[in-house]
């Protein structure tokens, strides 16, 4: 007398329903929370760019003995949502030309928005020489940069 062996290959219709349901609502459930997780990463890596650059401007100043500027990009107005670069100012003219660029942070990661509560940080910070930062209005509690 022969025996048959039927081996089972692959799956049936319905384990196959069940791991798509329970595919589904680990989905449903956890999408939310990546999404939360990957803005706060956003702002988290904008915010490091940001204080590291702000950071190396004002030790080129004290490296150069010049005044260094942390610039946004000319592409946005009134936020550095497109970037920013570094320049020290070795002409001694106020300005960042081309050639005095030491560094550009292109883009800022994701739709993060980076703007600035003081007027004196609209458009640049400027450290002096010394490393401080130059300020034409007196400094209140809520100024700051935000992002």
């Amino acid at each position: 007398m022969t025996r048959h062996h039927f081996l089972q290959r692959g799956f049936t219709l319905i384990e196959l329903m069940i791991t798509l349901v329970i595919a589904v609502i680990a989905i449903t459930v956890g999408a939310p929370a990546l999404t939360e997780f990957v803005a706060a990463q956003r702002v988290r890596t904008t915010a490091s760019d940001l204080v590291g650059d702000m950071a190396l401007a004002r030790a080129e100043a004290i490296k150069e003995s010049r005044q260094a500027m942390l610039e946004r990009l000319a592409g946005s107005t009134s936020t550095w949502k497109d970037g920013w670069r570094i320049c020290v100012d070795i002409n001694s003219n106020g300005t960042c030309d081309n050639a005095e660029v030491r560094k550009a942070t292109t883009t800022v990661p994701g739709r993060s928005k980076v703007c600035s509560t003081t007027t004196d940080f609209n458009d640049r910070i400027i450290f002096r020489p010394d490393g401080r930062v130059v300020r034409t209005v007196a400094a209140a509690a809520n100024d700051g940069i935000r992002v």
